[in-house]
């Protein structure tokens, strides 16, 4: 068995997982099956070293958290398809900069069916916070 230093184990993926699903960052990548032989589930996407799980449910939601909304042009990751759809549009779409610098709305609500555009990352987050009740924001 691999010996694992307390530094290496990150918190639990979820509030519930328990002691035994923790993630566990591993320096070499031993690709494992999953199964229901108890052993560890490794996570070899990109954007992070190996990472084991011993529940498919949090290897399941790490992938939906970590690995589904992913811009190819900067490999950042966001949570939702909306939030990264408005960085697509706000970081590698020059059509929309050129609207920028016409002073054209081009920042979109961070609530997906909310339909409010604002010329800046400031008014974007004033809109979030006094009309959807969003905590103080930084823009994706």
């Amino acid at each position: 068995m691999e010996h694992t230093s307390e530094a290496e184990v990150s918190p639990p993926v979820s509030p519930t997982a328990e002691p035994s699903k923790k993630i566990v960052h591993h320096s070499k990548s031993n690709a494992l099956d999953a199964g229901e032989n108890g052993r560890p589930i490794t996570c070899h996407y990109p954007g992070h070293p190996p990472w084991r799980f011993y529940a498919l449910e949090d290897y399941e939601l790490h992938v939906k958290q970590r690995h589904t909304h992913i811009c190819h042009e900067c490999e950042k990751n966001f949570p939702t398809s909306h939030i990264l759809e408005l960085h697509l549009a706000e970081f590698h779409d020059p059509f929309n900069a050129l609207k920028r610098e016409r002073g054209d709305k081009t920042f979109g609500c961070l609530v997906e069916d909310c339909n409010i555009m604002s010329l800046t990352f400031s008014q974007r987050n004033k809109h979030a916070m006094d009309v959807h009740n969003f905590p103080p924001v930084v823009h994706p």
